[in-house]
């Protein structure tokens, strides 16, 4: 007897239903700040963190850092941070759950987000992945160990803030 199990569903590479681009020629100035992102997520290996004052441009360089590289990329997920309890926000990025196909249906805020962040960690890829936490608190560093890593996965960070364990 043959059974025939279901093709795994396909992963689109939107996992966010949010993804904020802009175009390159829109950017002056930063041409040497995107090569030198790229240049630490994929040879330096780390996980970044663009940090500031507010209005310097660092959502700005994410998108572009995006845009630019976006073929680089086997999914590319953007997360607004909005609360200083990042499950929360996880779990309403809209189309989040949904793509990685997690049922909500009875879970509380905690379980959905380890689920998130497990899905993550599972997508395996010969291309890495790009994770965009745009506005992050302090609070992130306590978090720093359960968020996916390289190879698989980039991870750019930006916040007025800086954030413990982040380069």
């Amino acid at each position: 007897i043959n059974i025939i199990l279901p093709s795994p569903k396909k992963i689109q590479k939107e996992l966010t239903e949010f993804i904020p681009r802009i175009e390159k020629d829109k950017i002056v100035g930063r041409e040497s700040e995107l090569v030198d992102l790229r240049k630490r997520l994929f040879d330096n290996k780390q996980v970044l963190l663009v940090n500031g004052l507010g209005g310097i441009g660092k959502t700005t360089i994410a998108q572009a850092y995006m845009s630019e590289y976006w073929d680089d990329y086997e999914h590319v997920a953007w997360v607004e941070i909005n609360n200083d309890n990042i499950a929360i926000d996880f779990v309403n990025t809209e189309g989040l759950c949904s793509r990685l196909d997690i049922d909500t249906d009875g879970n509380n805020t905690e379980t959905l987000f380890y689920d998130i962040l497990r899905k993550l960690k599972d997508i395996n890829s010969t291309k890495p992945s790009l994770l965009i936490m745009d506005n992050a608190k302090q609070e992130l560093y306590k978090w720093y160990d359960y968020l996916p890593k390289q190879p698989n996965w980039h991870i750019l960070v930006t916040s007025r803030n800086y954030i413990e364990k982040f380069n």
